[in-house]
This record gives structure tokens, sequence and C-alpha cells, in this order.
């Protein structure tokens, strides 16, 4: 992960952050305090550890590997790996807080990122599900359908 990698070179990172008492001036982040920043946002993002183990579940069985169980009946996978979208919401606010505050930190400058709503990301699966699909479906592909041309 990128957090024990910032520690360990937390040093010759060199981060900085804005210093509201003096105009137009950033004072340094001892290493220090920057690695126990990184350390809270560490434990931040474990705390979704479960919800995120529900997301590689979705990955592995009904996306990347096409499981049978899932692939038969698609909607089994929402009752074994349940998610809902208040749960992506807090994690997805939580690493654009982390982000946020270590592109500031390190660049010295401020970052947005916005993704509108978990519906795009619904959709982006629902896609990639497809995609698979029509990709090992032998019919198709013995029609003249031809999926590596889509993925450019």
């Amino acid at each position: 992960m990128w957090g024990h990698k910032a520690c360990v070179h937390a040093r010759s990172i060199c981060p900085t952050r804005y210093n509201p008492s003096k105009k137009n001036e950033r004072e340094s982040i001892k290493p220090n305090e920057y690695r126990e920043i990184i350390d809270k946002n560490i434990c931040e993002l474990d705390s979704f550890n479960d919800l995120i183990s529900r997301i590689k579940a979705w990955r592995d069985k009904s996306i990347a590997h096409l499981d049978k169980a899932f692939f038969d009946t698609p909607s089994s996978i929402y009752k074994k790996y349940p998610i809902n979208n208040s749960e992506i919401d807090q994690l997805i606010e939580c690493v654009d807080q982390i982000l946020h505050e270590h592109y500031s930190y390190i660049f010295h400058a401020d970052l947005r990122m916005e993704i509108l709503s978990v519906t795009t990301v619904d959709s982006i699966l629902s896609y990639v599900q497809a995609f698979q699909r029509a990709r090992k479906d032998e019919k198709l592909i013995s029609s003249g359908f031809r999926p590596a041309n889509y993925l450019e």
C-alpha cells in the first residue's frame, strides 16, 4: 500500500501544508508527524475492510471469473455479498479526503475529484459483466464478433 511506502520515505517526500498565519507560505510537516497522519489514514481505510472484501468478492466471483453460481443466478451475489450505496459513498468520501489531503501536502495544490453517483459505478460493473459474458459466448464469437476490437 502507498501509505506504508510514504511512511518509509516521509523525509524525502518533504510534505508541507498551508500556514494560514503566513500569507502564501507553507510549513514543513516533520517526518514523524507525517507518519502519524498516514497511520491515521490507514486506520480509517481499515474500517472499510469488510466492505472492501465484499467488493473484491463481487469482482472475483461475478466479474473476473464468472463463477457458475453467480452467472446462472446473478441476483445471488447481492444476497451472499450485500453492498449498499451508503457504504460505497462513505468509502469514496474517505478515499477522496485522504487523496485530497496528501495531494495538498505533496503537490502544494488543491485536488477535486467527484464520482457523481453510485449508479455510475453500478453501470460500469454491469457493462464489464456484459462484456465478459459476450467474450465467452462461443456462438457470438463464431458469428464474427471480436470482443478484442472493443478494448482499444
